[in-house]
């Protein structure tokens, strides 16, 4: 995919996905991989098929996890249409989860790794209309048969997509068949396992007191 220059986005509401909100320079060039299992229909498809523990990967470029980018359902009671979206804890889906038992990893980057990948979510957000849930990408990653969609993936090849596009890490694997528990062993350091939705209200009181 070709990489276009680089512009800083502001989101223009609260409940915006178009772009990353980015307005100021970080302090540190970081990414977190967020893998969870929510207590879903399609989780529990995957997780009785693979055992694997965690069924949902996303990314964030914040430490509080105030958004994660992802592919993932379209309307929240209905888990059968998927679309490249933004997840909030408070809202959607996420919102209805009392519990949701998660990972999350901190991968260090370079600024240029950082730009590129931010660049890189940033365009798939601004051409979204191009993109689709892989369903029968879904299907073949549960039974390890790959099946490459160019403009269709799950939430895991969409993780692993931006992170091989980026230069963050190389996957020697077809991207269709990484699923959010190969992500567990992705290079990074584990700052937080356990309930993400306890996390999100310890991290979002920490960003309001300083």
């Amino acid at each position: 995919m070709k990489i276009f220059s680089y512009n800083w986005f502001k989101f223009k509401s609260k409940t915006s996905a178009n772009t990353i909100n980015c307005s100021t320079a970080p302090k540190e060039y970081c990414l977190y991989v967020v893998l969870s299992r929510p207590r879903s229909i399609v989780a529990k498809i995957i997780q009785f098929y693979t055992r694997d523990t965690y069924t949902h990967a996303a990314i964030s470029f914040c430490s509080c996890l105030s958004e994660m980018y992802s592919f993932s359902r379209k309307w929240s009671y209905y888990p059968f249409l998927g679309r490249l979206s933004c997840e909030r804890f408070d809202s959607g889906f996420l919102k209805r989860c009392q519990y949701l038992p998660g990972l999350v990893i901190k991968i260090s980057l370079t600024r240029d790794e950082y730009e590129k990948a931010k660049r890189l979510v940033n365009i798939m957000f601004s051409q979204k209309k191009l993109y689709k849930y892989d369903m029968r990408g879904f299907f073949g990653n549960i039974f390890n048969i790959s099946i490459n969609s160019k403009n269709r993936f799950t939430c895991s090849k969409f993780v692993a997509y931006i992170l091989h596009e980026s230069g963050i890490a190389n996957f020697n694997q077809s991207l269709s068949l990484i699923r959010p528990q190969t992500l567990a062993n992705i290079k990074g350091d584990v700052i937080y396992k356990g309930d993400l939705k306890k996390y999100a209200k310890v991290t979002s009181r920490s960003e309001i007191a300083s």
